[in-house]
This record gives C-alpha cells, sequence and structure tokens, in this order.
C-alpha cells in the first residue's frame, strides 16, 4: 500500500492534512505528521485542541472529514481490523441510553 506522500518506508505513522469537524467547528485542522517505527510520540495541548481525535482516527475508532492517513501501512478508516489485530486494540463500546440510569431509576 503506498503511503500518503509516495514513500514511508520506515514510518509507523503517517498522516497528511488530518481534518475532523464537530457541528461546523475545527476539532483537528490539517495536522500532518510521521512517526519512524520505534519512535516515542506525544501529543501535546490545551483542552479542546483535538488530541483524542486524533489519536481516536488513528486507532480507527473515528472517521475523519478528510486527509490521509496510515498506521503500519493500513487506513484505519477502511481496514480497521487488520490494523487493531496488529494493535491489540481493545473494542470501544458506548453505552446505549437506556443502560444510563439515575440512581433514582435503579431503585
Amino acid at each position: 500500500m503506498a503511503t500518503p506522500d509516495g514513500g514511508g518506508d520506515g514510518y509507523a505513522v503517517v498522516v497528511r492534512d488530518l481534518r475532523k469537524a464537530y457541528h461546523g467547528v475545527a476539532a483537528v485542522a490539517g495536522i500532518d505528521l510521521r512517526i519512524e517505527h520505534g519512535d516515542i510520540f506525544a501529543l501535546l495541548g490545551p483542552n479542546g485542541a483535538g488530541k483524542t481525535t486524533t489519536v481516536e482516527i488513528l486507532e480507527g475508532y473515528r472517521r475523519r472529514d478528510a486527509g490521509e492517513v496510515l498506521v503500519l501501512g493500513f487506513d484505519p478508516e477502511r481496514e480497521r481490523q487488520p490494523l487493531r489485530s496488529r494493535l491489540d486494540l481493545p473494542e470501544r463500546s458506548i453505552p446505549l441510553p437506556s443502560l444510563l440510569l439515575t440512581t433514582a431509576q435503579r431503585l
């Protein structure tokens, strides 16, 4: 599989122009990065900077609005299962609203 920049040999993660918005507000506005195999990488920033959204997109838990992403040679949006088996990520589940009960409702 070709990487977004046409190369990518030696990179565990390649991201180009990653974008994600919620209700018209940009959470991630054009991130570009390359992370080599074996590197330790951190996303730092204030609340609302898009750190969690970016990681969720890289893990395949969230869809991007635009941009190109490869993690270990897989597109997390299109090749989620093969990527997840390589990363050994647990399934994330969101509780159904009917399961979210207040203390009074439980009694």
